[in-house]
């Protein structure tokens, strides 16, 4: 075993650790009485004389801070999202080599295939986005054991069958940026220009077709007509399978619905997305001790509207005045 790193010089293995990573690691990553090994990867022996090895990136010119900074934060974002999906990041900071700044990440290192292609992954990025919704509408509306079984049967059947043939049998989608809320009370005409403005955007990057599970909902008066959809499709055809789409459009649906229920307490909205997630686990993913889904219920079915309730903003439109 190689001796520990010396933190003044930080020569160890083939290339020089800068004593500023090593301070940075002591600080940050290493436990009591921990010590770095090597730098190949860089290594660290704990008190138990178990081993971890970390991942150090540096970077160098304009732009190399930001780079290693965002992809820290980046890191630690999505980790407390999504945790395991990208590597624990440690740490990062700065050092100086001669006159140049050199800026530097520590993460965990992990061994990786890196020519495989990988896993489709849109119906497990939507199971995720559904389950966070899911789990604030239960924080404001409270435990409701019937609506619990469903999702957890949307989760677990609907959504890997549903949004796992997009990406099956040779067919794939294409990661679009959609506005995230889009429906009449976000869409005004600017009364100078004539031309559409779209505002109060939740962008996130998605399949195309998530964008109108809004259109879909209770409160939608104009875009649930199916000519928007029928002009839309002109220029953007459904993903394949096609014949599935309604089926789509009602699980994007939910979404908004939830989002809606968590925001105002006792609406209507969690029984209708309940309902709709029984009839999708009737068609996808059958299970007898769920209820049953109820075409009464349906706003599809019955056409029922039901006014939207919106956070009023008050906005001050200053006007210059003569002084009095």
């Amino acid at each position: 075993m190689a001796d520990p790193l010396d933190c003044e010089t930080g020569r160890q293995g083939g290339f020089s650790l800068n004593r500023a990573v090593s301070k940075e690691a002591t600080r940050v990553v290493m436990p009591p009485g921990a010590k770095v090994l090597a730098a190949e990867p860089f290594t660290v022996v704990l008190p138990d004389q178990s081993q971890k090895r970390y991942f150090l990136k540096c970077a160098t010119g304009q732009g190399a801070k930001p780079l290693v900074e965002e992809e820290y934060h980046s890191a630690c974002a999505i980790n407390e999202i999504v945790p395991g999906l990208v590597p624990q990041a440690a740490g990062w900071g700065e050092y100086r080599e001669g006159d140049t700044k050199v800026f530097f990440f520590l993460g965990d290192y992990h061994d990786m295939d890196l020519s495989a292609a990988p896993e489709p992954s849109w119906a497990k990025s939507f199971a995720h986005q559904l389950e966070d919704v899911i789990k604030y509408d239960n924080e404001i509306n409270g435990p409701w054991p019937e609506y619990d079984a469903a999702c957890k049967q949307l989760i677990d059947g609907v959504i890997p069958r549903l949004l796992g043939a997009l990406q099956s049998d040779g067919r794939s989608i294409e990661p679009a940026l959609i506005h995230g809320d889009l429906w009449e009370q976000n869409v005004g005409i600017d009364m100078e220009t004539g031309e559409t403005i779209l505002f109060d955007p939740g962008s996130t990057y998605a399949h195309n077709e998530m964008e109108f599970g809004t259109w879909r909902a209770s409160w939608a008066y104009h875009f649930n007509s199916p000519v928007y959809m029928r002009l839309y499709q002109r220029q953007i055809e459904p993903s394949e399978p096609v014949d599935e789409w309604d089926d789509r459009n009602r699980l994007y649906s939910l979404h908004p619905y939830l989002n809606d229920s968590a925001g105002h307490p006792g609406s209507i909205s969690r029984q209708t997305a309940y309902n709709d997630m029984l009839y999708l686990c009737e068609k996808y993913a059958p299970l007898e001790s769920l209820e049953k889904y109820s075409p009464e219920n349906d706003i599809s079915v019955t056409g029922a509207y039901v006014q939207h309730s919106t956070h009023t903003m008050r906005e001050a439109h200053l006007s210059q005045s003569s002084a009095s």
